[in-house]
């Protein structure tokens, strides 16, 4: 899983990785229902770049590669 349009102004971003790292009883993966969720290391934020591009092809796409880094590694 991947965070994407994180607000680190926030305090959801943090919250919403608690909750797919460490899941409540029968809320994760797995056969039980009770395995973390495979979470990416990198986050998408919420860039004002991305928003001002709309119906554009944003150029600042940096966490973009870092996250293809870390999905072909």
């Amino acid at each position: 899983m991947v965070l994407v349009k994180a607000d680190d102004r926030t305090s959801l971003p943090r919250a919403a990785k608690d909750k797919l790292l460490e899941p409540a009883e029968g809320e994760g993966i797995g056969p039980d229902r009770d395995e973390p969720f495979p979470l990416a290391e990198t986050v998408i934020h919420s860039w004002v770049h991305y928003m001002e591009a709309f119906g554009e092809i944003p150029t600042e796409l940096s966490e973009y590669a870092e996250l293809m880094k870390e999905l072909t590694a």
